[in-house]
């Protein structure tokens, strides 16, 4: 029997033809993938066995012929528009053919945040592990974008670098879907003044969503809900609420978490990608 990854789906994009997405978690599956669902190259999980498990995702979303585009993620306001998966993305037995393909790119991995494409084919992947991942999509204009918002890159602009971006490809706001998926809440995310105050010096609107929680005596931040007002200010209809990655550590990943407690360390992936067009019918 074959066992698909769990993964979530925010309503909007699902509804949306011609694309597929994914928000996935860290539930445990048999069989020679990590029992954890562990998609870093670089926490200890052996690369073979990341591999294998981005492998299954993509397969449970139908694209299992699909490069797997991931950059690596610094924290920044910088996007990338892709048309190919970055060399160190291919799985190791296919890069002795993979330098022949047309959709190869031998250029490195590069540092930024977000991803945007019009390439059918090609996903686009977002490692998190407490942070906002943050799906795009003009379906009309077939743009699509991930994102890695976490409060540094949510602060300095990443949201708003992300949307001008697909419209430069093509895609019109007024159509633009957005969703997120588990990111650490409000509750769980306590940060000092002196980080807040520093967000803020980028971004104002940070400290309407800093506040000390009735019983405690740090402030904490709501990163979810800003990233849905930064979405609602740009004039992108906001998602649901995502779930909170520290708060159920039988699904998700939560980095903080883990610094606090132990246990499982790991980084849960979204994806998107525009599926080909089949021109024969």
């Amino acid at each position: 029997m074959t066992i698909a990854p769990p993964f979530d789906q925010d309503p909007v994009l699902a509804g949306l033809a011609g694309i597929t997405h994914g928000f996935f978690g860290r539930r445990a599956f048999p069989g020679p993938v990590s029992p954890d669902f562990d998609m870093s190259m670089t926490l200890g999980t052996p690369p073979e066995t990341v591999a294998a498990n981005r492998r299954r995702a993509l397969i449970s979303l139908g694209l299992g012929n699909a490069g797997l585009a991931i950059v690596r993620q610094i924290h920044s306001a910088r996007v990338v528009t892709v048309t190919a998966p970055f060399a160190p993305d291919h799985r190791p037995e296919e890069d002795r053919v993979a330098k022949l393909r047309a959709n190869y790119a031998a250029e490195a991995q590069p540092e930024a945040d977000a991803l945007v494409t019009t390439r059918p084919g090609l996903a686009l992947g977002i490692l998190t592990g407490d942070c906002a991942p943050l799906l795009f999509a003009d379906p009309k204009a077939r743009v699509i974008a991930a994102c890695h918002a976490g409060r540094r890159g949510a602060a300095t602009g990443i949201i708003g670098n992300t949307v001008a971006a697909m419209v430069k490809a093509g895609a019109r706001i007024d159509r633009i879907r957005a969703g997120i998926g588990p990111s650490i809440s409000g509750a769980n995310y306590q940060l000092s003044w002196e980080t807040i105050d520093q967000m803020a010096a980028f971004n104002p609107r940070v400290a309407g969503f800093a506040a000390v929680p009735e019983g405690r005596t740090e402030p904490h931040f709501d990163l979810p809900g800003f990233v849905l007002s930064e979405l609602e200010r740009l004039g992108i209809a906001p998602p649901p609420l995502p779930a909170c990655t520290y708060a159920d550590p039988t699904r998700f990943f939560s980095h903080r978490r883990f610094t606090q407690h132990g246990g499982a360390q790991g980084r849960q992936i979204s994806i998107i990608a525009l599926m080909p067009i089949d021109n024969d019918g």
